[in-house]
C-alpha cells in the first residue's frame, strides 16, 4: 500500500475516526482555515509532518485502520485504485 497520504485521504481519515478538521487545526495549533487548505487539494501529498501530527492525534492502530477505510471510501466513491 503506498504511505503518502493524499489530502483527500487526510480529510477522509479523520472524518472516518471521528474527527473534524477543526480538531485537527486545535492539536496542532493552527487555524481551521489553515487545516481546510491542507485538506482541498484532494490528491495532492500532505507533507509529512501534518502527517504525523494525525498520527499522534488519533493514535498509531486508529490511524492505520482509518486511513484504509478511508481509501476504500475513496475508490467506491471515485473508483481511484490503490497498490
Amino acid at each position: 500500500m503506498n504511505n503518502d497520504v493524499t489530502t483527500l485521504e487526510l480529510r477522509t481519515l479523520l472524518k472516518v475516526a471521528g474527527y473534524s478538521q477543526a480538531d485537527f487545526a486545535r492539536f496542532i495549533n493552527r487555524s481551521p482555515a489553515f487545516v481546510n487548505g491542507l485538506c482541498s487539494c484532494y490528491h495532492t501529498p500532505v507533507p509529512y509532518r501534518w502527517v504525523e501530527h494525525a498520527r499522534r492525534m488519533i493514535g498509531d492502530e486508529t490511524f492505520e485502520d482509518a486511513l484504509v477505510q478511508a481509501r476504500i471510501k475513496i475508490q467506491t466513491q471515485t473508483g481511484r485504485k490503490y497498490a
